[in-house]
């Protein structure tokens, strides 16, 4: 899966590069693909194995700068490129679905179509689940900023009150 040039994996090029980068910093497809010696637009797999690597061990994670590289991405930023990216995973999700929908069965033979029809409850389940689990966070979310709101009443009361 990851070749070994040289002494070492090549992700582990990648890592030293992003390792040793600042919040904000990007380390371009240039630098990379000249650490790497070779264009890193036509096998990304070491800087996901990187970026893996750096969030296990560093607590950092990177954000695509487009066209231009990696930028090593600050704390607050973790939650939106995690958001981000479940956007991104329930549009394939739906893509998914759509594939098995639109199909020729008469095409397919008894067992394809088994196939096909379990592999859309699969996507139809995990859409669901999805969807269902969305609700009931906006719920949470809500529900949370009511009690937080109503805890900022009671201490400006004891405030007011000087009990704080």
């Amino acid at each position: 899966m990851f070749e070994i040039k040289g002494d070492r994996p090549r992700w582990e090029t990648v890592y030293d590069l992003f390792h040793g980068a600042n919040v904000g910093d990007v380390i371009t497809h240039d630098a990379l693909s000249e650490a790497l010696g070779y264009d890193v637009l036509t096998d990304r797999s070491p800087v996901y194995k990187a970026t893996e690597v750096l969030q296990r061990e560093d607590r950092r994670t990177t954000a695509n700068v487009k066209g231009r590289g990696y930028r090593i991405a600050a704390a607050r930023e973790h939650a939106p490129l995690a958001e981000d990216r479940q956007r991104r995973a329930r549009r394939q999700i739906r893509r998914g679905k759509a594939t098995v929908t639109h199909v020729n069965v008469a095409e397919l033979t008894p067992a394809e179509a088994r196939h096909n029809d379990a592999v859309l409850l699969r996507i139809s389940a995990l859409e669901s689940f999805e969807a269902s689990q969305r609700t009931y966070n906006i719920k949470m979310a809500s529900a949370l900023t009511s009690q937080d709101q109503r805890l900022d009443h009671l201490i400006d009361q004891l405030r007011g009150k000087g009990f704080i």
